[in-house]
């Protein structure tokens, strides 16, 4: 991605959040800007599986849960927050260990989207069985729940600026291949990426990445109610 390139600068700290055996960043380009990349997921499995020399350190816990996390400049989330029950407490924990001035970048897919909408009404195992049909080159890379909480720009945006983060840019994408597997789908859904892009309706695309800031130490802090904002997770 783009903005992740963009964001890197040299002797960083990146956690790379849910990145599992996809890593976000290449072992050439983390070598070339000497970072420290820090894999932290739920499986110990996909993190052991990740190729050689993408992570200087790993850290297998449930990140919802409080799993201890070292001090970072730079988060990246790549399609984690559908899979997580409590995004609230997720962001509000990457807040906690970003440093002052850090950024969080987080890729997301969209609730809304009609791939979504039919993975969500699926039962999770029937789902993982016909994407690794229709999209073979996918197989092995599927398999966690989705549950799509707040996974939408405008739910997204409130929710992070509830936990404290600052200057939330979002950034909708309105394409898609997830039915190119057959002709007349995916026709119709290229006509709907059509449609919604040219009514820039944010909250009807289809993926949309998410840059935002923690607020550096000049700026002063601003206390943050855990209760309330893992609270939130009840509207």
């Amino acid at each position: 991605m783009a903005a992740i390139r963009s964001a890197l600068h040299p002797g960083m700290v990146v956690l790379d959040v849910g990145g599992g055996k996809r890593p976000a960043i290449a072992p050439d380009l983390k070598a070339s800007l000497d970072l420290r990349v820090i894999g932290v997921d739920i499986s110990q499995e996909e993190l052991e599986a990740a190729p050689p020399g993408c992570y200087d350190q790993t850290i297998c816990g449930d990140i919802t849960e409080g799993t201890a996390l070292p001090a970072a400049d730079l988060a990246i989330a790549r399609s984690v927050t559908e899979h997580v029950t409590n995004p609230s407490a997720m962001y509000l924990h990457i807040l906690r260990a970003l440093r002052p001035g850090g950024s969080l970048i987080s890729y997301v897919p969209n609730k809304f989207a009609p791939y979504a909408l039919l993975n969500a009404a699926l039962p999770n195992q029937l789902s993982k069985v016909l994407l690794s049909f229709l999209h073979w080159e996918s197989k092995g890379e599927t398999g966690f729940p989705a549950h799509y909480r707040h996974c939408y720009p405008s739910r997204l945006e409130a929710l992070l600026l509830g936990v404290g983060f600052r200057d939330v840019q979002i950034y909708p994408a309105y394409r898609s291949e997830y039915c190119n597997f057959l002709l007349p789908l995916h026709a119709s859904e290229l006509a709907w990426q059509i449609f919604t892009s040219r009514l820039n309706q944010r909250n009807l695309c289809e993926t949309f990445t998410v840059i935002a800031q923690k607020q550096p130490e000049s700026c002063g802090a601003s206390s943050v109610d855990a209760a309330r904002v893992v609270g939130d997770l009840t509207h």
